[in-house]
């Protein structure tokens, strides 16, 4: 069954995707268009073909420099709901790789999959550093 994601993002500095032994997306933000604010979509490879990323209320800087793994560039987003990065299909999940930091304390990252009804919560990662870091 393919599965969409939605990441609601209170801060993403960065991230790669990295989806089970086929990486469906790997996805390097220095590439992307550069965004102020606001409401945006950016076509990426999906293996094999080509997928939207849908962005709400968020900002793309390719040549932002923060500090951390996977830092030159990266996607900002509020600290506001709903600030929304949703991924395009893909035929299938068993892993998500994100390089994610955060700019103040107490932000937080929402995974759900939509399931052709409705979102549903997969995982909520909490305590972001300032740091960008690895996560899992």
């Amino acid at each position: 069954m393919k599965k969409n994601l939605l990441a609601t993002i209170f801060i993403v500095l960065s991230f790669t995707l990295i989806w089970g032994q086929t990486n469906w997306i790997e996805e390097n933000i220095q590439t992307w268009t550069s965004q102020t604010y606001g409401n945006h979509t950016q076509i990426i490879n999906v293996g094999n073909e080509t997928g939207i990323v849908n962005m709400i209320d968020c900002q793309v800087l390719p040549a932002g420099d923060a500090s951390g793994t996977g830092s030159l560039g990266f996607i900002q987003m509020r600290a506001t709901v709903p600030s929304i990065l949703e991924f395009p299909e893909v035929p299938s999940v068993s892993s998500l790789t994100f390089n994610i930091s955060a700019f103040g304390a107490g932000r937080s990252v929402q995974l759900q999959a939509f399931d052709g009804v409705s979102w549903n919560l997969v995982a909520t990662l909490q305590t972001l550093i300032q740091q960008a870091k690895r996560t899992r």
